[in-house]
């Protein structure tokens, strides 16, 4: 039976060469890191813990930025053109039934579009 061991068991050197390694990947096949991030979401939380144990990122606050009425901060509505915003604000308002009636590749980037704004999940 194969051992399974934990980013909080990794030496931080383990855990830079992680980090190396799947940047080293990144660089020449991003479309199928995308696809490994995708298709093993337990691997893409892995990679979080332990940029987040090596201070690559800091941890997520609650009050980090000023955030507005569409749960998104600030900052970024600023970057985001007029269609954009609009665009978030529609995704906030849509009613559970209809997230609920759309196909299942839809709905579950509405999710995912959701939990990203801080929305509770509907």
């Amino acid at each position: 039976m194969a051992t399974v061991v934990g980013v909080a068991d990794l030496a931080p050197a383990e855990l830079y060469e992680l980090v190396f390694q799947l940047k080293q990947c990144n660089e020449s096949a991003p479309e199928e890191t995308r696809r490994l991030l995708q298709e093993q979401p337990e691997f893409a939380r892995a990679l979080a813990q332990a940029q987040l144990k090596l201070g690559m990122v800091a941890e997520r606050r609650e009050a980090a930025a000023p955030v507005n009425g569409v749960g998104v901060s600030t900052d970024l509505l600023e970057k985001l053109d007029p269609e954009q915003q609009e665009l978030l604000e529609q995704v906030q308002n849509l009613a559970p039934e209809v997230i609920q009636s759309l196909p299942p590749e839809e709905r579950r980037q509405i999710m995912e579009l959701r939990e990203a704004m801080g929305l509770p999940p509907v």
